[in-house]
Formats: C-alpha cells, structure tokens, sequence
C-alpha cells in the first residue's frame, strides 16, 4: 500500500490505509493513486479563544477571536503542520468562501 509522511511528522499509516480500504470497497482502487494525488488532507482541530490572564502569550494583532472564522494555526517548533504551502492553500479556499 502507499504510506504518506507529512514533512512535520505524523508518518502513521492508519488514514493512509484506511482511505486504501474505503478505495476497494467502493471498487474504485484502478483510481486510487490518481485520486489521492489530486487530493489534500486538513487536520481540523479548534483554536482557544486569548485568555485574558495570559494575553501576552500572543501577539496583539494575531490573537484569536471567539466566532471570527478559521484559524490557522503555525507554530516556528512545527508543533502544527501548518508550513507555507498548506497556509497559501488554506488562505486562498478562504477568499473563494
């Protein structure tokens, strides 16, 4: 099968395979390596609102708001997967949204 390796980490096989699974059951694995090479995988996760007892954890004009969209979140110690790509990508869907 194929294995999938984010350049951050997160080298588990388990989504790869089980998107390999979903494939063969809906008889659409002749398609499989096309599909997953047109494709693009988001980790969703939520952002935390900025406490106020600890506002100076962020930057001023860059902390999150409660029900103000998406967040995207980057980290320079790749703690999140977001890299310039997938923040261009995730930037530009937003515009068109």
């Amino acid at each position: 099968g194929m294995i999938f390796v984010s350049s951050h980490g997160a080298g588990s096989p388990v989504l790869a395979e089980a998107i390999e699974r979903v494939s063969k059951a809906l008889g659409q694995y002749e398609d499989h390596p096309e599909t997953i090479s047109k494709s693009f995988c988001l980790s969703i996760d939520q952002a935390h609102a900025v406490h106020p007892n600890f506002s100076a954890k962020h930057e001023s004009a860059h902390g999150p708001t409660l029900n103000s969209g998406i967040v995207i979140k980057t980290n320079s110690n790749q703690r999140y997967t977001t890299n310039s790509m997938t923040g261009f990508i995730l930037r530009e869907l937003g515009r068109k949204i």
